[in-house]
């Protein structure tokens, strides 16, 4: 199969780990956000802060979710998430909270990772307004959002003995999860929200897949190649996805996921290497971070059409 190279476009200093810092977590495309010295930034495709609000905070909290205008932020400490919306602040009482997703009409969807897991409604006024259980305890929720239609896909991870994936949505007001699969990941939505990837979990197979959307309807699958397909994937635009070997590095597939080609990502400080996930930034765009003899960067490159 024949190689492609990835144009670099960035080197980002070590401050940010794209892992720990970035917000919100997704592995796809979409606006990304990070809290620094009491303040969130907004970040463009390139990493590079456009817009800043402070936030007031305090220190050990973590930044869950926000909308490219900074006029609606979503921040979890250890007991309770605060809201801050426009010029109000509201302190949500929901601890361990893991992840926050911005719904169509100014709700928050909240997941929170104690002694069992559960999916909560906010209001744009700081009220819980629904919650639901994911019929799982102790599990990390990571999330898969739907570009437009308010579908938010809940990953939630047991370690070695797999994942449930959960599909939350709002029917006539009321918050409704129902499990979706199991042992597979959702990773990604195409932009046009039209297809979802779906990789392997680790401890079970190695195929990812697509499914069409809303039906669910499975259109392509891929094997592993080689040692196997990690948790990471996401579409770089409409046509194309990219997909990680465990050795290999990242893969590029048409929209059927056909292999189409090895992408070398050419990195900059001598003796470095990308190690991690990739997430996408934009249409042909992402990041990874990049650790080298002094230390660790984050890169972000492009890869054209």
């Amino acid at each position: 199969m024949r190689r492609v190279s990835a144009e670099l476009l960035e080197l980002v200093p070590p401050q940010l780990d794209i892992s720990r810092d970035l917000a919100p977590a997704l592995l796809g495309a979409g606006p990304r956000f990070r809290l620094l010295d009491g303040a969130v930034e907004a970040l463009d495709e390139r990493l590079r802060p456009v817009r800043r609000r402070s936030a007031d905070v305090g220190d050990r909290v973590r930044l869950l979710a926000a909308e490219p205008g900074l006029n609606v932020v979503v921040v979890a400490g250890q007991r309770a998430v605060t809201l801050l919306a426009g010029d109000d602040r509201y302190e949500v009482a929901i601890a361990a909270a893991d992840s926050a997703t911005l719904l169509p009409g100014g709700q928050v969807l909240i997941t929170a990772r104690d002694s069992e897991n559960w999916a909560y409604l906010v209001g744009a006024d700081g009220r819980i307004l629904d919650r639901a259980g994911l019929d799982v305890a102790g599990a990390g929720v990571h999330v898969c959002a739907h570009p437009y239609d308010g579908s938010v896909l809940l990953n939630a991870g047991l370690g070695q003995d797999g994942c449930v994936v959960c599909l939350a949505r709002v029917v006539d007001g009321a918050l409704v999860v129902e499990r979706l699969a199991e042992d597979v990941i959702a990773a990604d939505f195409a932009p046009a929200g039209d297809r979802l990837l779906m990789t392997p979990h680790p401890s079970f197979d190695d195929e990812a897949a697509v499914w069409s959307w809303p039906d669910r309807a499975p259109l392509a699958r891929l094997d592993a190649l080689g040692d196997g397909i990690e948790l990471y994937g996401f579409y770089l635009d409409d046509e194309r996805v990219v997909l990680c070997d465990y050795r290999r590095g990242p893969l590029l597939c048409d929209r059927d996921l056909r292999p189409v080609a090895w992408i070398d990502l050419p990195p900059v400080p001598a003796g470095a290497a990308v190690e991690g996930p990739l997430f996408g930034l934009a249409p042909g765009v992402f990041t990874g971070d990049v650790h080298h003899d002094d230390g660790q960067c984050t890169g972000v490159w492009r890869l054209s059409a």
